[in-house]
């Protein structure tokens, strides 16, 4: 059986920022062999970024319609497809700052088929008032979630 491939999705829609800059520094501190594709709109987007050695994918003007969600589960759908038996795949957003390398996730819980994390901002952790964290009512962060290819 072969090993496992790690991959990471990331997906914008605007001009180079320095945040995504230090997102992709910090991911490839933490793992520097995991397959990255990167779906943009802005064609600067493969100047800025090259040196991380990215799959870069030019967002589809028709298939996203404008509606950078759907289009994002549209193409992990596709990614997810193209990808082998028990390969991972995070999908991610561009603002984060990786401290630890994240699939190590899939490996503290080799069972899951999907994987996701809680938002921040719906416990005591988040600093805010009780009655503001308590009245979230989605606790799951879309911005970190990730899937165990499988059937």
């Amino acid at each position: 059986m072969n090993p496992s491939k790690e991959n990471i999705i990331f997906f914008y829609d605007s001009y180079p920022v320095n945040y995504i800059k230090v997102c992709l520094e910090s991911l490839r501190k933490q793992n520097s062999r995991c397959n990255i594709f990167f779906f943009y709109k802005n064609p600067l987007i493969k100047i800025f970024y090259k040196q991380f050695d990215i799959n870069f994918i030019k967002i589809d003007k028709v298939k996203s319609k404008n509606k950078l969600l759907f289009y994002k589960v549209y193409a992990v759908k596709e990614i997810a497809n193209k990808l082998n038996y028990n390969d991972f795949l995070l999908v991610c957003d561009v603002d984060l700052l990786f401290q630890k390398n994240p699939f190590l996730m899939f490996e503290e819980f080799p069972e899951n088929d999907i994987y996701y994390t809680h938002c921040l901002m719906s416990g005591p952790e988040s600093m805010r008032k009780e009655r503001i964290w308590k009245s979230v009512l989605n606790k799951v962060n879309g911005g970190v979630w990730g899937l165990n290819i499988n059937n």
